[in-house]
């Protein structure tokens, strides 16, 4: 019995099929190319949630599709670790020493106990949960330490190493690959299994401890070594001769000229101090004067009495020199001589409004 292909069929059935493939062309070329892509992937490690696993059905699923996810285990437990030992050439289950070379009963053949491990753990990455199994090669990877270290640990309950093993495996991502189970293909039910495992690269895991300290901190606030690092680094930029003017917190620490654009230190710190004294007139403009401003107010004006001249147009500010007094300056001597004279006119009349006003009264 032979098969032939015919490449142009007749008949009502094959011009319903070719109307069919007429409508649905784009969907059609949609098909095959993702068929293409899952038969023939990329290198690249496509990441998607799990969330977005959940999503998929059956229908647009192929069974050698994969997907990789990032995940953690957030709880981690010793108890589903399964570390058991068995022949190297069936894999026949034993009870002999690891290491140790006997005849399997089974098969027969000169063979090697080998222990082997199974692990059953649930995989998170924020968005859902995945129930995974791992056998010794992806268990290797995940525990980084090999089967025999692993089935020491677990059948001598090593606590301390498997704190340590716990921490690493809360805190470090790694890549899962998981495929369709073989119910996809047998029954149409779309159900995801562990394919593979590897581990992030060692720049990535360098990352992902640097963003976790630095959220740490950012909670946690500065610590005093930060705080110290500061203060020191504060200090050599005072201690910098120039600043630039586009970036203040960079000084130039060389002997040469400054640069263009550099405000020198001295004019630097002078208007930080004209800032502070601004500051501090602001405050006590709505404070008022204190008792060390009213004593302070009192020497000054104290120091322009004893000074030889006052400017008749701003007396409360005198020239303290031993020049010749500039014109327009009233000689303090002869300012005094003034004031007395004053004084003694304004005393006698008083005292004759005194003896008017005695006079007036006996009169009467």
């Amino acid at each position: 019995m032979s098969t032939r292909i015919i490449t142009d069929p007749k008949g009502e059935r094959a011009d319903a099929l070719r109307e069919w493939v007429k409508n649905r062309t784009d969907w059609l070329s949609d098909r095959q190319a993702r068929v293409l892509d899952v038969r023939n992937p990329t290198k690249e490690k496509v990441i998607i949630t799990l969330d977005s696993l959940k999503l998929k059905r059956p229908y647009n699923t192929l069974q050698e599709q994969r997907h990789w996810l990032r995940v953690t285990i957030p709880n981690p437990q010793m108890s589903t670790i399964n570390a058991y030992l068995e022949c190297s050439a069936c894999g026949r289950r034993g009870d002999i020493p690891a290491g140790t070379s006997y005849t399997c009963t089974r098969c027969k053949a000169d063979t090697v106990s080998t222990p082997k491990i199974t692990y059953n753990f649930v995989a998170s990455d924020g968005t859902g949960t995945m129930e995974c199994t791992s056998f010794t090669e992806d268990s290797e990877k995940l525990f980084r330490m090999t089967a025999a270290d692993t089935f020491r640990m677990k059948n001598s309950n090593d606590a301390a190493t498997f704190e340590q093993l716990q921490e690493m495996l809360k805190s470090n991502h790694f890549l899962l690959e998981v495929g369709p189970t073989m119910g996809r293909s047998k029954n149409g039910v779309l159900e995801w299994c562990l394919k593979s495992i590897d581990l992030e690269s060692g720049e990535a895991q360098a990352e992902n401890v640097e963003h976790h300290f630095a959220d740490q901190q950012a909670e946690q606030g500065p610590s005093a070594s930060q705080v110290l690092a500061q203060a020191t680094i504060a200090r050599q930029q005072l201690e910098q001769p120039t600043l630039r003017r586009k970036n203040p917190e960079q000084a130039m620490v060389t002997g040469k000229q400054p640069e263009q654009g550099a405000i020198p230190q001295k004019k630097l710190k002078q208007a930080q101090a004209e800032n502070v004294e601004h500051h501090f007139a602001d405050q006590q403009a709505e404070q008022g004067p204190s008792a060390s401003q009213v004593l302070a107010q009192a020497t000054i004006a104290r120091q322009q009495l004893e000074q030889p001249t006052l400017r008749r147009k701003n007396p409360e500010q005198a020239m303290v020199t031993g020049k010749q007094p500039e014109q327009g300056a009233i000689p303090q001597k002869k300012l005094k001589q003034e004031f007395i004279a004053e004084l003694h006119a304004a005393q006698g009349s008083i005292a004759r409004q005194s003896d008017e006003e005695e006079d007036d009264s006996s009169g009467k």
